[in-house]
């Protein structure tokens, strides 16, 4: 294999560190405000508040998305087939770790996007042994079981947290695993295919072909909303009724929403890669270095904020102006925490952790 010799990306980190803000704004808002109503209906009343929201709902993609970018450059810098899978592997124990010491939102067999992201890092060295049209066409081969499987199950339209519980049955951890958690390898692992392929492109600076990728999922997109107008009769069953569902939950995701996130944030990408070209990025930006601890961030804000909430009795209990002001002093800690932390070279998060074994 030609091995290319790979230089941090730092317009990468970058995204990284915007990904894991936007995931603890979205947390945080919904958990902090006494909102008295889902989001879709305070558009109206709090538009800026609910659009900022939404917003986050992109930072789980932008993971799946880099992790798999971050899997494809790592294959071509050099790294083993092994080496991935030992980090999947970890990447899953801390997403079982998660689990349990988070009782106030998942369960023991809950499956989250850190699974999701293991299980990526794992079947890493089987991707690399495939062109990109291929991977492309098992990513829609993938999209397309998702639907299959959540209408052969009679899977329930839309999921709430206690259906991605689960039920600690083996038939309910594999319905989580393949279909029914919050990130399922049913479609998500096409989001982490499309991740580690545009890896590829980036290692050869064929920016270019992101931007093809875009136009592709988009137009995919397009196109079931224009079959989903053209009301066919054979499309009339409860399959096509899945196949083409506009919704802007993400529990479930169906074939339009997940190309359309996957547009979107394969255009981010785009977008700092094309930024990190034209403007030179310090490594000391803020954003970069909460991006290297990323996980560490995500992990730790769940585990303390998510369970203090619901155990204190303080769940969705403050006003607008306090939970404005609530988020923007866990943002400010988080970079505070992260600036004196870099002193130490970031020893003993879950990076770190992940770097020594």
């Amino acid at each position: 294999m030609n091995i290319k010799k790979m230089t941090r990306i730092y317009s990468i980190d970058l995204l990284r560190g915007i990904a894991v803000i936007l995931m603890v704004q979205q947390h945080t808002g919904y958990w902090f405000w006494n909102a008295g109503g889902d989001m879709g209906s305070l558009i109206g009343e709090y538009p800026v508040m609910v659009i900022i929201n939404g917003l986050g709902g992109l930072a789980a993609p932008l993971f799946i998305l880099l992790a798999g970018i971050g899997a494809a450059l790592s294959i071509e810098g050099g790294k083993s087939g092994k080496q991935l899978i030992l980090r999947g592997l970890m990447i899953i124990f801390y997403g079982y770790l998660l689990n349990i010491l988070t009782p106030a939102w998942f369960s023991p067999v809950s499956w989250y996007v850190l699974h999701l992201i293991g299980s990526g890092m794992i079947l890493s060295p089987v991707f690399r042994r495939f062109n990109p049209a291929v991977l492309l066409t098992i990513s829609g081969v993938i999209l397309f079981l998702s639907v299959f499987f959540l209408n052969a199950f009679n899977t329930p339209r839309y999921l709430d947290n206690d259906d991605m519980r689960g039920i600690n049955s083996i038939t309910g951890v594999c319905r989580l695993v393949f279909f029914e958690g919050h990130f399922p390898l049913l479609p998500w692992i096409a989001l982490f295919i499309t991740g580690f392929i545009s890896g590829r492109w980036i290692a050869d600076k064929a920016y270019i072909s992101i931007l093809k990728a875009v136009a592709g999922f988009f137009a995919a997109a397009i196109l079931l909303y224009l079959i989903k107008q053209g009301d066919f009769g054979f499309l009339k069953n409860t399959f096509g009724a899945r196949l083409l569902l506009i919704n802007l939950y993400m529990y479930p995701a169906y074939p339009i929403q997940f190309l359309t996130l996957s547009s979107v944030s394969l255009i981010c990408v785009y977008l700092v890669l094309l930024a990190g070209m034209k403007f030179k990025i310090p490594s000391g930006n803020i954003l970069i270095l909460t991006g290297r601890v990323s996980l560490t961030v995500f992990i730790l804000h769940i585990i303390i904020i998510r369970n203090f909430m619901v155990k204190s009795g303080l769940w969705q209990t403050f006003s607008e102006p306090a939970t404005v002001m609530l988020q923007i002093a866990v943002l400010l800690f988080i970079f505070v925490a992260v600036y004196f932390w870099r002193k130490i070279e970031f020893r003993y998060g879950f990076e770190w952790l992940l770097r020594l074994i």
